[in-house]
């Protein structure tokens, strides 16, 4: 329908391969509608109540990355790598992100 094409391949133990061909044209600059750039969260407001977050994630790389992204405005960051963790820290947290799929047990 929109052109292009995907082709996915496996084996086991070696892992997977996904490759996208994407037909696009470049676009001239007089085509592009002037947006807004939308607002940036920079921090919390001041005498705000710093938010504690709980970040589930089986990968310490997703983790970390969240977290980062979330200690640079100044939310407090716990994480945990699977669903007992999570369990016994999520009392003192305002919000969980967790991963849908996840090589652990609840």
């Amino acid at each position: 329908m929109l052109g292009g094409d995907l082709k996915a391949t496996s084996q086991t133990e070696k892992g997977s391969t996904l490759r996208m061909e994407v037909v696009a044209t470049l676009s001239d600059e007089s085509e592009l509608e002037a947006t807004e750039p939308r607002p940036r969260v920079i921090g919390l407001a001041a005498g705000q109540a710093v938010p504690k977050v709980l970040i589930v994630d089986d990968l310490p790389e997703n983790r970390a990355l969240l977290a980062a992204i979330l200690g640079d405005v100044g939310i407090e960051t716990l994480e945990a790598e699977d669903g007992g963790v999570r369990s016994r820290s999520a009392r003192a947290t305002r919000l969980i992100s967790s991963s849908w799929i996840c090589g652990c047990r609840e």
